[in-house]
């Protein structure tokens, strides 16, 4: 193996360590979690008796993500707000 070869061998991972990365980041983004959570919760809605039985037998991971998406909603706006009041120079 050449050093040009080991070089491109490189790049090659680093583009697809780039793509990866880009993928979890989409996969992860706060807003894809709550249109997932959304979703899940839609397709619950349509039959409550499931709604009420995922609840009973799952109490506590649904409270965490209730935990979750307030702390995403209060985070989205304490950072707007911070925004707001920065100063313009």
């Amino acid at each position: 193996m050449t050093t040009e070869d080991i070089q491109e061998q490189i790049e090659r991972t680093r583009g697809e360590m780039a793509s990866t990365l880009s993928a979890i980041e989409r996969k992860l983004s706060p807003r894809q979690l709550m249109d997932q959570a959304v979703d899940t919760m839609r397709e619950l809605a349509s039959d409550q008796s499931r709604v009420s039985q995922m609840v009973r037998e799952n109490p506590i991971p649904l409270a965490l993500i209730g935990l979750g998406i307030g702390w995403l909603a209060v985070a989205g706006s304490v950072g707007r707000r911070e925004n707001v009041f920065a100063e313009p120079w």
